[in-house]
């Protein structure tokens, strides 16, 4: 399985599947392995203009298995603007630092005034000091 490698090569795999294989993604990314489950979402998201693709990709960012929602929030740069937008304002509120990091460095001059607010925001109050200046950086980034 293409999947099951440590670290998989996913443009490698997106190249050799086509969008038949979103249903076995799906079907996959519900599996009780976390980790297989997690690449699973990943690739789906290349698919990004299939709405069952991104479905995949909404599904695991609401979640409550912590590498889901990982994978979630490294997918989003592959998602179209709208539908990265709506799930980086959920995940974007996430306690977890790893999957706020994610959703902050996917963001863009195409992010929502919702998203560059939260920024402002992040960047004065977050209780993580790289969190604060990833923030502030970021915010400075997409407004100029």
């Amino acid at each position: 399985m293409l999947l099951g490698n440590e670290e998989p090569d996913y443009q490698e795999i997106f190249v050799q599947i086509n969008t038949t294989a979103i249903r076995h993604l799906k079907t996959i990314a519900n599996s009780e392995d976390e980790m297989l489950a997690s690449k699973a979402v990943y690739l789906a998201s290349l698919f990004s203009s299939q709405p069952s693709a991104q479905e995949i990709v909404r599904k695991a960012s609401k979640s409550d298995r912590s590498l889901l929602k990982l994978a979630a929030a490294s997918a989003l740069p592959n998602l179209e603007i709208s539908k990265r937008n709506e799930l980086a304002e959920e995940l974007i509120d996430e306690q977890d630092i790893g999957i706020k990091k994610l959703v902050i460095k996917s963001l863009d001059k195409n992010s929502s005034s919702l998203l560059k607010e939260k920024l402002q925001i992040l960047s004065r109050e977050s209780q993580s000091t790289y969190i604060k200046n990833l923030s502030d950086k970021t915010f400075i980034k997409i407004t100029n």
